[in-house]
């Protein structure tokens, strides 16, 4: 359940951050998300 609370909550934050760059500039969101899924 605390890991699943955990992964949850770690998505609506790079969510968050993944629509921020949306506004910025639409295709370099997609190269930090997919660096970001790596990461994770």
């Amino acid at each position: 359940m605390t890991h699943g609370t955990f992964v949850t909550i770690k998505l609506g934050n790079e969510t968050t951050l993944l629509a921020k760059h949306v506004i910025i500039d639409k295709k370099r969101r997609i190269f930090l998300g997919n660096d970001m899924y790596k990461e994770s």
